[in-house]
């Protein structure tokens, strides 16, 4: 694991090198590797493994820019695939809670401080150190009073209490909050720190090596499944140093770099105070005009109110913008004035006579809405049409209708027969 510690060195100094990863795929069988007549009956009648972790603990598992899962534990279980035959479905959740709840077969990236009583561990594949990070106003010396950030479903270290700890769903919403001030300090393991501060850009992150609590991630599969934890295992051993290298190395080349609105304002900060500012006083300014503008308005609609009071006359709104005229029908009914103060309606897929009440109900509201300083109702006559009736007959009993729901008295609706179907 040398090699690996000094990569972790160069990440954490802030030196970027460009490397070039050549992908090794694992030459390591099945047939290779010493498993049982009833591991191989295992290994050749499982399906597809349920294989879970959690979001947010890159490099170790996270989704990239596009939504694919990427990270170690995924190119482990890969290789594991590769030499077994074993299939897995990855699947990612938001906390350590969820993901035990999801039914999993495989859960990859596991490690003792989060391992229920329920779940078995298989020999580490990674091993990384536990290191401090804190803000950079932080005296790393006086961290009695400071507030901690940890991670939902774990256990607090030795001498922290919960009155001093604010927690976050996975490892980089705990750093980011070191970073913007809203929580001091915490600890994590070398890998995650490292891949985060690179990718997004931390200005305020000071990380110190502890040299205690090493971090051991493995494969957990539920208690009682003793033939896949051995098959695991087995596998997990035969993965050499030099392939874990390689694994280790494909995720730190590929971080995607954050733009962060810090990284933004502290490249053009000037700039954009600028802008704003011009903008808003051209807001200011139109603001002013649509002031006077709206006065004139005023004034001119109180004009035309007094007109239409002395010549009689109703006026109506009509939108310019969206050339719209507000009905309360749906866009399969067919509208239309057939005469003097009476409009037909032709309705389709019509579920029961209560819906047509209700349309007609709204539509009389809306009418009385429309202009309250009239007393304007509606009546309604409605039929439903009965295999072959012509247009003449349908209408007819329509009309009848209505005659008979006038004679009801205001706002009435009469449904010709029975109701509808």
């Amino acid at each position: 694991m040398s090699r690996i510690r000094q990569l972790l060195k160069i990440i954490i100094s802030g030196a970027v090198f460009a490397i070039l990863i050549i992908g090794v795929t694992p030459s390591v069988k099945a047939e290779e590797i010493a498993f049982t007549r009833e591991e191989m009956d295992c290994i050749n009648s499982t399906k597809v493994l349920k294989a879970v972790s959690i979001d947010g603990i890159a490099p170790l598992s996270y989704r990239d820019s596009k939504g694919t899962i990427k990270g170690i534990g995924v190119s482990i279980l890969d290789s594991i695939s590769h030499m077994t035959g074993l299939a897995f479905e990855y699947e990612l959740y938001d906390s350590i809670a969820d993901s035990l709840e999801s039914g999993f077969d495989i859960y990859f990236n596991a490690a003792h401080p989060y391992a229920p009583d329920d779940m078995v561990l298989s020999r580490p594949y990674l091993v990384s150190e536990t290191i401090l990070y804190l803000n950079s106003s932080v005296d790393p010396q006086n961290l009695d009073s400071k507030v901690f950030a940890a991670i939902r479903g774990g256990t607090l270290p030795e001498g922290i209490t919960e009155k001093r700890t604010v927690y976050f769903d996975d490892r980089e919403g705990a750093i980011d909050a070191v970073e913007t001030g809203k929580a001091d300090y915490g600890y994590g393991n070398a890998y995650s720190v490292a891949f985060y501060t690179l990718q997004n850009g931390y200005k305020n992150i000071v990380t110190i090596p502890q040299g205690k609590e090493r971090r051991e991630y493995c494969i957990g599969v539920p208690k009682g499944n003793k033939t896949l934890l051995s098959i695991i295992n087995k596998s997990v051993e035969s993965i050499g140093e030099q392939q874990m290298q390689t694994f280790v190395l494909d995720v730190a080349a590929y971080i995607e770099r954050k733009i962060t609105f810090s990284m933004i304002m502290g490249a053009y900060g000037k700039e954009i105070f600028a802008v704003i500012l011009f903008v808003v006083s051209i807001l200011l300014f139109s603001l002013a005009l649509n002031a006077s503008d709206n006065k004139i308005l005023k004034m001119q609609n109180k004009r035309y109110e007094s007109l239409a009071r002395i010549s009689n006359e109703c006026l109506f709104e009509y939108y310019i913008k969206t050339k719209s005229l507000k009905l309360t029908f749906r866009e399969t009914d067919i509208t239309g004035r057939i005469g003097g103060d009476e409009f037909c309606v032709y309705m389709k897929n019509v579920p029961s006579a209560d819906f047509v009440k209700n349309k007609f109900r709204q539509l009389n509201e809306t009418i009385e809405d429309i202009n309250p300083a009239f007393a304007v109702s509606l009546s309604a006559g409605v039929m439903s049409p009965r295999p072959g009736m012509s247009y003449q007959d349908i209408f007819q009993e329509a009309d009848d209708a209505l005659y008979q729901a006038k004679r009801g008295g205001r706002a009435q609706v009469v449904i010709h027969g029975e109701a509808l179907l």
